[in-house]
Parts: structure tokens; sequence; C-alpha cells
């Protein structure tokens, strides 16, 4: 089961941030890595980023920007 923690969320004005984690267990081959494929080893990770978003005046969504740290994310695969 996939969980979604939202460990900070603040706002001012029309803006809006979250720090959001995504935590599971590293148990399927991660294709995406930019060192190469990279195989399970059933250890705990968590993906961690940062959301801003941007909402027009009738609280729309009109822009968001996602940020995180791949090398942190690798590392915790083991492949660092």
């Amino acid at each position: 089961m996939s969980r979604i923690e939202r460990e900070q969320v603040f706002g001012e004005g029309r803006r809006l941030a979250a720090r959001t984690a995504f935590p599971g267990t590293f148990a399927r081959t991660f294709t995406q890595s930019p060192i190469g494929e990279l195989n399970p080893n059933g250890k705990p990770v968590r993906w961690v980023v940062h959301n801003l978003f941007l909402f027009d005046d009738a609280a729309r969504l009109v822009e968001g920007w996602v940020e995180s740290d791949s090398r942190a994310s690798i590392r915790q695969l083991a492949a660092v």
C-alpha cells in the first residue's frame, strides 16, 4: 500500500508550499536511475519533495513546481 505524508503545508496569498514524503520499501527494479538500472534490496526508502503551487483569483491551480533531491534518493537505494 502506498502512503503520502504531508509533513508541512503553508501559504500566503495565492501561493501554497508543501513538504511531501513518500515512504515505502525498495521492492521492484528501479529503471529510471541516471546511473543505470537498480535492483531491489527490500530496505525502507523515503522520497521527499517540495511542492510550490500558484492559484488564480478563483482559487484554481494555475502553476505548480516540484523539487526533489535525486542524489539523496539514489543513495537510499544503496547505489552510491
